[in-house]
Parts: C-alpha cells; sequence; structure tokens
C-alpha cells in the first residue's frame, strides 16, 4: 500500500460550499490560527453569495487583493 496519494491532477479546482466550510471550520478549529484566506478562481461560487453567506455566519470577510477573500 502506497504512504502518499496520487499526485492530484492540475485542472483547475471547482470546490464548493462543503469544502469552503472544512476550510473554514478547520483554520479556525486551530488554536492560534484566527483568519483564512481563499483564492476565488478555486470555488464555484459567486464571490457576492460567499461574502453575504459568511457574514450571516458571523465571519468578517475582505478581499485581500483581487480574486481572494480573507476571513476573520
Amino acid at each position: 500500500m502506497s504512504k502518499l496519494d496520487p499526485k492530484p491532477n492540475q485542472e483547475k479546482l471547482n470546490y464548493s460550499w462543503s469544502e469552503l466550510n472544512r476550510m473554514l471550520q478547520s483554520n479556525f478549529n486551530t488554536p492560534g490560527i484566527t483568519s483564512a484566506t481563499i483564492d476565488l478562481d478555486n470555488f464555484n461560487i459567486p464571490k457576492e453569495e460567499i461574502i453575504a453567506e459568511a457574514t450571516e455566519q458571523g465571519y468578517t470577510v475582505t478581499e485581500s487583493s483581487p480574486g481572494h477573500l480573507r476571513f476573520e
């Protein structure tokens, strides 16, 4: 049995709400980590929709650079 998974395909990622939620929960449940940043190119969700939902759930969301959202 291999100790590593096969190298991922380099195609564009297409994350959905479940991956975003998993990423945020993983970051914010780690002691000492107070923010998370995502690359919008990796998601199939419109930026405005992500911001609206995250804000509703208590996150502060800023566009840290073009195409990147920072959650605090």
